[in-house]
């Protein structure tokens, strides 16, 4: 989160009138996350 927090100083230390961040974060400690390919192979045709 602190790096979001330096990226948001630095465009407002720039110039930026306001900065806004989203951010997800998905931590699975034992590696058994799904996945890009997982996720979106249903998907295709």
């Amino acid at each position: 989160m602190e790096i979001v927090k330096q990226c948001q100083l630095i465009a407002i230390n720039a110039g930026a009138p306001s900065v806004s961040a989203y951010v997800k974060i998905a931590y699975t400690p034992k590696g058994d996350g799904l996945t890009i390919a997982e996720k979106t192979n249903k998907h295709q045709h």
